[in-house]
């Protein structure tokens, strides 16, 4: 059996292999006598430790072929080969959330303020200054580390660096999570889709060139190639981008980019780009609108529930509304978040489970949500009682 490279790939030599290739040869050189007492004695025992240490060398070699092939390759490896297709690994993010600091009108809050979560330690640092007035004033901080920092609302605030002036800091609304660096997995899977859009003015390689964009989160594409404006809103020979999170201007050069010869892009973010001749011409995509959702749950629940099972239950219902990664026009089921609250330990029977787009919420059932709008959930506006 032929190990190694040929023309229908690589043959590993197992440690078994190796042994046997050893022993064979010795049997060649040495004679059966030799070899029949291999099981025994000591030469037999270092073919065992040479053997081990030669099919490490092969583990290598095979190691090496792999490297070459998204399917294996890992780690660096798999990012130069995304490189040849102009796909790099999302890098990890900050979280982020605005702090309101109270206290004396005219102080000023700096730069590297920073305030935590007690319970957590979570950290985060203010990116901009801000002056009290009002008694109040509201800046925007990221977290101190990479990844996805929990924040929730009301929860940052313990003031670590101290400012004459200031009394009291927290954050109205949860922090928006940051991302850890994209794993190998998932950077595999968006490399894939990215090469299969390359070159095609379609829908999807319009919608994969623009998720490709920094911080943009999520893409719908509506289409309309006909001679009328149809059921979607979108006037006739031409397609609409709804995008969420990216810089405006990269949108406008993208879509420039990517648009079809000949047909026009709608919405209502109006800007420019310029073509390969120079000019400028007119680029339009559309921002979602956040609806904002109201959740209100009462619960029985016994010994065996936390301390903090109310701020769990909040908690776990915005993660998992969150790891949806296509949410723009997704509708909310209230039947869905049952199983989510019943996993909270000590959780007996969920009485009252109302998820709704009006405050105070009074829907049972489904929330449907437009086509160009995503609801947003936000600790903030969920409600726990617990008896």
């Amino acid at each position: 059996m032929p190990f190694g490279l040929d023309a229908n790939g690589f043959t590993l030599k197992t440690i078994d292999d190796v042994l046997t290739s050893i022993r064979t040869k010795q049997q060649a050189l040495f004679g059966a006598a030799f070899a029949a007492q291999l099981e025994t004695s000591g030469i037999g025992q270092l073919n065992g430790v040479f053997a081990n240490e030669i099919a490490d060398v092969w583990l290598l070699s095979l190691s090496v072929v792999r490297s070459r092939y998204p399917r294996w390759a890992e780690g660096i490896y798999l990012d130069h080969i995304g490189e040849e297709t102009g796909a790099t690994r999302l890098a990890a993010t900050h979280s982020t959330v605005a702090l309101t600091f109270a206290g004396t009108n005219g102080t000023v809050v700096p730069i590297g303020t920073v305030a935590q979560v007690p319970s957590t330690s979570a950290r985060f640092v203010t990116t901009a200054a801000g002056t009290v007035s009002g008694g109040v004033v509201t800046v925007a901080a990221e977290s101190e580390d990479f990844g996805p920092i929990l924040g929730p609302a009301g929860a940052v605030n313990d003031l670590v660096t101290p400012v004459s002036g200031i009394t009291t800091v927290t954050n109205t609304l949860d922090a928006a999570v940051g991302r850890n660096v994209e794993t190998d997995a998932a950077f595999r899977l968006r490399r894939a889709s990215l090469l299969r859009a390359q070159g095609e003015a379609t829908t999807s390689a319009i919608r994969a060139d623009l998720l490709a964009i920094a911080a943009v989160d999520e893409v719908r594409v509506f289409n309309n190639p006909t001679g009328s404006t149809n059921a979607d809103g979108v006037p006739a020979h031409s397609f609409e981008a709804v995008v969420r999170g990216g810089a405006n201007q990269s949108i406008f050069d993208e879509i420039l980019d990517s648009q079809p010869a000949g047909i026009q892009s709608h919405g209502f973010v109006v800007g420019s780009a310029t073509d390969e001749n120079g000019d400028a011409q007119v680029v339009k995509f559309t921002r979602p609108t956040d609806v904002n959702m109201y959740a209100s749950v009462t619960l029985t629940v016994d010994a065996d529930y936390p301390v903090d099972g109310d701020a769990q239950i909040k908690q776990a219902i915005v993660d998992y509304w969150e790891a949806f990664d296509q949410r723009l026009g997704k509708d909310v089921v209230v039947n869905a978040f049952f199983g989510l609250i019943y996993a909270i330990s000590g959780v007996v029977e969920v009485t009252t489970l109302l998820i709704d787009d009006v405050t105070p919420p009074v829907s049972t059932t489904t929330t449907v949500i437009g086509t160009r709008l995503i609801a947003v959930f936000d600790t903030s506006r969920i409600t726990v009682v617990s008896t």
